[in-house]
């Protein structure tokens, strides 16, 4: 079916602190007028919550097939919302049984495939990474970079390391600050820290007292144009997350030639080779540090390391889209499954 516009739906705050909310699309009547008005040959869910328990609904009463995407661990967030694990462990399974009831399930790749599987899922998976955009080198990609250095002052002369996502500390944003005390006195450097979140406070008053100064800055959010332009200018990407199933920064950064530090074993480790096409480190602030002055150390092998990410971490979103409408016209022409026994 051709695309259909899109259709806001309610929503109402879930917990305090919590960075999600709970989505009300069982109370929508556009929504179900849309739905007729667009009659999908495939309903795809992105939630395994309200939403998708909304598009399980749609699924069934359209007789057509379900797809559901899994790309975030649930298992931290119910954790932080509930704190209780014998409340956790329910919302695991139920999470399961929504997956369970889909008649294809895709992630991003295998660490994140086994994550959804400590949950308790047994079926099949469809690995389909994301797509981002490539850094070209055009006239647009030179105004962003003119823009970066005039916004940020980055001039080049220091080492420029870069986070962004979330001000979380699921990020591991504190090891990074820690880490970041270990080498000031041993490197000339400034750490950007692109993006908002509840935690941001915290870390600023973090960073001052381990007496970082101006080599740690948190930017705040920042338009596209000034994101992108950072990318190019970055050194290093610095993402030691334990949260991230993929890590769809370490793959924008890798677009633009820059390599990543990430936390060995991790989703967002995926498909990297220590000192080949990125750096590998432990969970620990010394690992951390270790990580950033071994990958600065010869700025030539870091280029080609930046290189060899961007050959071999970046798919186009034209590949990606390709694979995807594969699967739902071969999705689309199946029965969809028999689900009363899972009711």
């Amino acid at each position: 079916a051709a695309a259909g516009s899109a259709c806001l739906i309610r929503s109402a705050a879930f917990a305090p602190g919590f960075q999600y909310r709970l989505a009300l699309p069982f109370a929508d009547r556009t929504l179900a007028e849309r739905e007729e008005a667009f009659h999908p040959d495939v309903v795809h869910a992105h939630s395994p919550f309200a939403v998708g328990q909304r598009a399980l609904h749609t699924a069934r009463r359209f007789h057509v097939p379900l797809a559901a995407s899994f790309h975030t661990d649930y298992r931290c967030d119910l954790s932080r919302a509930l704190k209780n694990d014998a409340l956790v462990r329910p919302a695991l399974r139920r999470i399961c049984a929504f997956y369970e009831q889909a008649d294809e399930v895709w992630t991003m790749n295998g660490a994140a495939e086994q994550i959804l599987r400590s949950y308790g899922y047994r079926g099949s998976v469809r690995l389909l990474p994301h797509g981002v955009e490539r850094f070209s080198g055009g006239l647009q990609d030179e105004a962003a970079i003119l823009a970066a250095q005039r916004a940020f002052g980055i001039d080049g002369c220091r080492l420029t390391l870069l986070f962004v996502g979330q001000i979380v500390r699921q990020k591991n944003i504190e090891q990074i600050l820690r880490a970041l005390a270990l080498l000031k006195d041993r490197l000339d450097f400034t750490m950007y820290f692109v993006g908002k979140g509840r935690d941001r406070e915290a870390f600023v008053r973090l960073a001052e007292s381990l007496s970082l100064g101006s080599s740690a800055v948190f930017t705040g959010y920042v338009s596209d144009e000034l994101l992108h332009g950072m990318y190019a200018l970055a050194d290093l990407f610095v993402f030691p997350s334990y949260y991230d199933t993929a890590g769809l920064v370490v793959a924008e950064a890798a677009a633009a030639g820059v390599p990543s530090v990430v936390l060995r074993g991790t989703g967002a480790a995926s498909g990297i080779s220590d000192g080949s096409n990125g750096y590998l480190c432990e969970n620990s602030a010394e690992s951390i540090a270790e990580a950033i002055l071994s990958a600065q150390a010869d700025r030539e092998v870091l280029k080609r390391c930046g290189i060899a990410a961007r050959q071999t971490l970046v798919k186009s979103w034209g590949d990606v889209c390709g694979q995807a409408a594969a699967a739902y016209r071969v999705l689309s022409g199946a029965a969809p499954r028999q689900r009363s026994r899972k009711s």
